[in-house]
């Protein structure tokens, strides 16, 4: 597959895709993302995702746990008031 129409595909996806180094700090923010998240991507590129630091302690937990059990993915749940939240999957690279 052309890499042109795979990074088309993934910025103008409706999903909410991003990437974040091992700082957190915002690789790719795409239009899904935009909408979640109601920042535009030039707004979240090379900054850190906005998360709680409960939350972000959290993270961490799952990715240290994920790391450790040699697996390439993990999922958590963001909450995003208290009727809603937010299921995101990570993949580790």
């Amino acid at each position: 597959m052309d890499n042109t129409l795979l990074v088309h595909m993934l910025t103008y996806s409706p999903e909410a895709i991003l990437l974040l180094d091992m700082q957190y700090q915002v690789t790719f923010f795409n239009k899904g993302a935009e909408r979640l998240f109601q920042h535009s991507s030039e707004d979240m590129l090379n900054k850190v995702l906005p998360l709680s630091s409960v939350y972000l302690h959290e993270l961490e937990i799952a990715l240290e746990r994920a790391q450790q059990q040699r697996q390439s993915y993990f999922k958590v749940k963001y909450p995003l008031d208290e009727k809603k939240e937010l299921n995101l999957i990570f993949t580790i690279a």
